[in-house]
């Protein structure tokens, strides 16, 4: 089973925080505020817990439940099994509005909807049992739905939790065995499902020549530096880049295999593009944002989009860092911590010209390496470094930095390590070598690399 925040989506006259949705808009005692999960659960068992407030309520407060399918907002007649809560501190169980038990709560008791896996419905209050439905769960997928009527009532720290966790088997081909290119099958327009006719997965056309109406026949791609998230932290969301840089965000339905434009449009792009310029980056912790480099302005200001409100925030700009800057970013990345460890390359004019490493979290620690000077946030680092950066990656643990030199300085006479290692809670920076001048360890290091949890793989 896997467990995780409830992501907010389809929201109207409420504001989300993380997994809290509260009403913001509309009026006291109106079913006018709301919104539904991101995640569903599209088989099997699965589960809802929350806490509720009912603010400054002076009625009912708000439903909170699993519901097959609803309307924005969604109403209480419309969520199949769901907990009512009221301004005199009653709760009821309510299953498409029907009353089914009642009891009374006090502030930050915790209340959970269960489904098992033959589709038996419980309900609980602080871990013990109030009610057993009826009804047996089976009209999948279900999403958990909220329906917020009192001023500012609110359903916080919202968790849910699937049977669709990670698989620890892997269906795919994995063996060796040559298998011959088969011919192009035919393929019909975006949204086309097929078998691959040589390793029999199943397959999806995303794209076609009118992706973009309005500037067709392009091709797509996934993103060319195989370090990023190019799919946010739940695979509901993923996006693909254009030959002429354009980044198109989509939604992924897994269970229908089915991915589908953001804002879809019949003309000009078709629908949602993201405003970076350089290749963005799923965060890892929170399946709504996505970081990158906004077009326009200096080009040097890092940003995110939230995929539930539809804005952009100003991460950093990095002329408040570093004065005089001219040029572009080389790159950016993110660590799945908590908060978000983020990494960017700058200070050249073009690729491999590069040669600043910031290294960073939205509440203001900074680390800035300057691998020319060989300096860290203005003091000597522990190796003597000297070249330029090509590329630099950081490890899912925010910990780890990948320093990777030039083809130039790889060469004569700087005859740099391939990679250098940056432990950023030592801040020791060690070379990869392959016996070179920077002196052992002999790795044998150099090719495409991907790195996990403090565990790096190289070529």
């Amino acid at each position: 089973m896997a467990q995780q925040p409830v992501s907010w989506t389809n929201i109207i006259n409420a504001s989300a925080t993380g997994s809290t949705l509260e009403k913001s808009g509309g009026c006291d005692g109106c079913p006018d505020a709301g919104g539904v999960s991101q995640q569903q659960i599209q088989s099997g068992a699965g589960s809802v817990a929350f806490a509720p407030s009912v603010g400054v309520a002076s009625g009912l407060a708000l439903y909170v439940g699993f519901a097959h399918a609803t309307s924005t907002p969604p109403q209480p007649s419309e969520i199949n099994f769901a907990f009512s809560f009221w301004a005199n501190g009653g709760w009821e169980v309510r299953e498409q509005g029907i009353y089914k038990a009642d009891g009374t709560f006090a502030a930050g008791d915790t209340f959970a909807i269960s489904i098992a896996g033959g589709g038996a419905v419980t309900y609980s209050r602080n871990g013990t049992a109030l009610y057993t439905s009826t009804i047996t769960a089976a009209s999948y997928p279900y999403a958990v739905a909220a329906s917020l009527s009192g001023t500012s009532a609110a359903v916080t720290n919202a968790s849910v939790t699937t049977s669709t966790g990670t698989s620890m088997t892997y269906a795919a081909i994995s063996d060796r065995t040559v298998r011959t290119k088969p011919a192009l099958p035919s393929l019909s327009a975006a949204g086309y499902t097929f078998t691959d006719p040589a390793f029999s997965s199943r397959m999806l056309r995303a794209t076609d020549a009118a992706t973009r109406p309005g500037s067709t026949n392009h091709s797509y791609r996934a993103p060319s530096n195989a370090h990023l998230a190019a799919w946010n932290s739940t695979s509901t969301y993923f996006y693909v880049v254009s030959d002429d840089g354009t980044v198109i965000p989509y939604a992924f339905d897994a269970a229908q295999l089915r991915a589908t434009r953001l804002q879809p449009s019949g003309s000009g792009n078709g629908g949602l593009t993201l405003a970076f310029y350089v290749e963005p980056q799923f965060s890892l912790t929170s399946p709504n944002i996505i970081y990158g480099i906004a077009s326009g302005g200096n080009n040097r200001t890092i940003k995110q989009y939230d995929f539930t409100t539809g804005a952009y925030t100003t991460i950093l700009d990095l002329d408040t860092v570093v004065s005089g800057l001219s040029g572009y970013v080389g790159g950016f990345i993110s660590g799945a911590t908590s908060p978000e460890t983020l990494l960017v390359f700058f200070g050249g004019a073009q690729q491999d010209a590069h040669y600043y490493t910031l290294w960073f979290t939205p509440s203001g620690t900074r680390k800035l390496l300057n691998t020319v000077s060989s300096t860290l946030n203005g003091a000597s680092t522990s190796v003597t470094l000297n070249f330029h950066l090509h590329a630099t990656q950081l490890d899912k643990s925010g910990r780890f930095v990948f320093l990777y030199p030039t083809s130039a300085d790889l060469g004569p006479p700087r005859y740099a390590s391939p990679v250098y290692l940056w432990d950023t809670s030592t801040d020791t920076i060690i070379p990869l070598t392959t016996g070179g001048p920077d002196g052992s360890p002999n790795l044998v290091v150099g090719g495409h690399d991907a790195s996990g949890y403090g565990n790096w793989v190289n070529k």
